[in-house]
Parts: C-alpha cells; structure tokens; sequence
C-alpha cells in the first residue's frame, strides 16, 4: 500500500441514504451500487455518469454480486433478485423469495451457485 499513488476517482453522491455495497461489473464496465434508499444504480464508469437506476426490493438492500454478465442483489425483504447486466432493464431474470432477511451473500465464479446469510444462519442455492 503506497498512500501516495491513491487518489479520488469519483466521488458519487447521488444517493439520498447511505451506500450499503458497492460492485464492479468489468464487463459492462458499471460501478453498481446499492444504498438504504432501495435504489440500485448503475455508473457508467467510462462515460462518467449514471446509466440505470433500479428500485426493486421492497426493503434494505443488504448484498450485490456481479459475475460476468449475472448480478445479484439480496435484500432483508427475503428477495434475492438475478439479473443480465446486458438487459437490465428487461427487469430481473429470476426471482427468489425464501421468507428470510438476508444479511450477507456470496457468488461462485461461474455463477450457478450462490450461498445467503440470514438472519439464522446460512442456505447454499444451485442454480
């Protein structure tokens, strides 16, 4: 870690609650980010500016994973939604309710397999 080669390459505000996770989405080059607002946004990192902003849970956004072009975002609603970043707006490609709030939430490299924190433990889910 060398302080002097760090610096602020966005300073992005633009939500009006705090910033629960934050992730890189390299393939579409996204910055996605999730905050306490329900919103999820999508900042287009080459083009500097927001490209989409989803509101689709109906409580804290708890987790967000990006694997190639599958995105995940978990929330204490108990939803864990599954979405193509190429089609974003096409809305979630599956839907999965399990009645629980999940706090934490993990993604396989290939992206099949998926394990939640709730709030009594854990579930592995395989897609």
């Amino acid at each position: 870690y060398i302080k002097s080669m760090v610096r602020i390459l966005l300073n992005y505000k633009e939500h009006c609650k705090p910033i629960r996770d934050v992730e890189f989405d390299s393939v579409n080059n996204y910055l996605i980010i999730a905050s306490d607002d329900l919103h999820i946004s999508f900042y287009d990192t080459i083009n500097k500016k927001v490209k989409h902003t989803l509101v689709s849970h109906t409580d804290i956004i708890t987790r967000i994973k990006c694997v190639g072009n599958i995105f995940i975002s978990a929330s204490i609603d108990g939803v864990i939604k599954i979405w193509d970043t190429n089609r974003i707006l096409n809305g979630e490609i599956q839907n999965i309710k399990i009645n629980k709030e999940i706090l934490d939430l993990s993604i396989s490299n290939n992206g099949k397999e998926f394990i939640v924190g709730t709030s009594d433990g854990c579930e592995f889910y395989v897609d």
